[in-house]
């Protein structure tokens, strides 16, 4: 089931990035662009925390624990990555062009998307060594019912 669910993620990780690399290939504007009428940083950030969010679900998919609990931050480097590789890409794209503030969208976005695996679906994976899930988990681990553990 486990690999099942992971190709699944991972297919949909790379067919989003590679959805990313097209849509940046056309001319200004691209068709999806043109489409949706939002700021052009609103799109670069909305398209990067997408593909962060799936990219971390499908690290977390992999058996070792250690590479599910940094997930996020594993997909956060590697988005960055990908979006700095875009903005390359659009460099030699007739009417397109790189853009720091374009990076500065996308590395936005893909922090939010990692944050957003962090905080909501994290909780949820393999933590029953710990003897908690989700809300009691999360609070345990913020420290605000420590004492309370403790007998304090």
């Amino acid at each position: 089931m486990r690999s099942r669910k992971a190709l699944a993620l991972w297919a949909l990780a790379v067919g989003y990035a590679a959805t990313i690399f097209l849509l940046s290939a056309f001319p200004v504007p691209a068709p999806a662009e043109a489409a949706v009428r939002v700021g052009d940083k609103a799109l670069h950030l909305l398209e990067y925390a997408g593909f962060a969010l799936l990219l971390s679900l499908a690290i977390a998919s992999a058996p070792a624990p250690r590479v599910r609990l940094l997930a996020p931050w594993i997909a956060l480097a590697g988005a960055v990555l990908y979006a700095a590789s875009d903005e390359l890409h659009q460099a030699f794209v007739p009417g397109r062009d790189a853009s720091f503030l374009d990076l500065a969208a996308d590395v936005a976005g893909a922090a939010i998307g990692a944050a957003v695996h962090g905080v909501c679906f994290l909780p949820y994976h393999d933590r029953s060594d710990m003897g908690q899930r989700a809300v009691g988990w999360t609070a345990t681990h913020a420290g605000i019912f420590s004492g309370l553990r403790r007998g304090t």
